[in-house]
């Protein structure tokens, strides 16, 4: 080994805590090229939630609560899926925990009127026949955390170019950024 050889990421070492929770938008243009969207895989994170709800099923509850802790919103670019790990999250916690199993599910969510927010009947259905198991989790995990790193580190050089683009810049406002 020569030490030039190119380096892989291979499992993004992101905590958790790094992962912006705020709202999502666009990046902004810094080229004439149409707006991008940012780095993300729905395929991935319906396959994510298609594991913990097919855990859930599984009446693997303890297991359950132990993925929705490695989960943050963040992590998830899609609105429907942020919905959803929110709407999980929520069936877990209080006083007397639901199971989250699809028929559970289905029932809460359409009993709050979030249904259709989180993608509809057919398409929370669908979210089982995603993930392959539990032996894909870390991989799946792995890779919504490679996604929101990217996210982050993409809105960081936005808000550098801005500040850099704006008049006035000072030392202490680029510190800021």
């Amino acid at each position: 080994m020569t030490g030039c050889e190119p380096r892989t990421l291979a499992s993004p070492a992101l905590p958790l805590s790094a992962v912006p929770d705020g709202p999502l938008t666009r990046l902004p243009a810094m080229s004439k090229s149409p707006p991008k969207l940012p780095p993300h895989d729905v395929e991935t994170e319906a396959a994510a939630l298609g594991v913990l709800i097919r855990a859930g099923g599984e009446n693997c509850q303890a297991e359950c609560d132990t993925l929705l802790a490695q989960l943050r919103p963040g992590l998830f670019y899609d609105l429907r899926h942020r919905s959803l790990l929110h709407e999980l999250v929520e069936m877990r916690s209080g006083e007397h925990p639901h199971n989250i199993d699809l028929v559970t599910l289905s029932v809460w969510l359409r009993e709050r009127s979030k249904l259709e927010e989180c993608g509809g009947l057919l398409y929370v259905s669908d979210l089982i026949t995603k993930g392959i198991g539990l032996s894909c989790w870390a991989g799946y995990l792995d890779i919504l955390k490679g996604f929101a790193l990217r996210r982050l580190m993409l809105a960081k050089a936005a808000e550098l170019t801005l500040a850099a683009d704006a008049d006035g810049v000072t030392i202490d406002r680029a510190r800021d950024v």
